[in-house]
């Protein structure tokens, strides 16, 4: 935490331009509070395998970040799906002149180190840069130690465009990282 004040300090990064990115898996169609009669007899001899849940178990990603003023990033969703094949009905609902969300998918349905550098470039740097002069100041991300953060891609392209990354430390984020207290946690339980 020193080295990180220090080097907010040294660059002189502004809370304006200081930023939390957090991601978190959704399991679709799983709840995990809805509780279910069975048949003991037929549970045990493997006839209601799949029964315990509801959904077709795809995984989505929704990617969140937040700045220190309390500007919200545009969301990003990453659903399970052969890359770039994203289904109208995913759209629904979903307006391009009033919303703007990063929509995605990968066959895990979890970011990944090319989606994360996409992210940053088509999300971070597009709608943190006017903040930050176009640029002109250095900007903080701090980040988890998720690799589709720290790809070599995603650290080169934030050191040519002076984005600072500081990680939290090791199985602290659940403590530490703001969006991983605050918006996803209650989500998880």
């Amino acid at each position: 935490f020193k080295q990180t004040h220090s080097k907010i300090e040294q660059h002189g990064i502004l809370p304006k331009n200081t930023y939390n990115l957090d991601e978190k898996g959704f399991l679709i169609g799983c709840l995990q509070k809805q509780r279910r009669i069975f048949n003991r007899e037929a549970y045990k001899q493997g006839k209601l395998i799949g029964a315990g849940q509801d959904g077709n178990r795809d995984w989505i990603t929704v990617l969140a970040g937040i700045c220190m003023d309390g500007t919200v990033l545009p969301a990003g969703l990453i659903y399970s799906a052969d890359t770039f094949n994203i289904q109208d009905s995913w759209l629904e609902g979903f307006n391009p002149k009033e919303d703007t969300t990063f929509f995605a998918s990968s066959s895990s349905g979890w970011t990944n180190e090319e989606l994360g550098v996409e992210w940053l470039i088509n999300i971070f740097d597009r709608f943190t840069k006017q903040k930050a002069q176009k640029g002109r100041d250095p900007r903080l991300l701090f980040v988890d130690g998720h690799n589709s953060h720290l790809s070599m891609a995603f650290l080169d392209y934030c050191l040519k465009h002076r984005i600072h990354i500081a990680k939290f430390p090791p199985y602290s984020t659940h403590q530490l990282q703001p969006l991983d207290v605050s918006l996803f946690g209650p989500l998880a339980t």
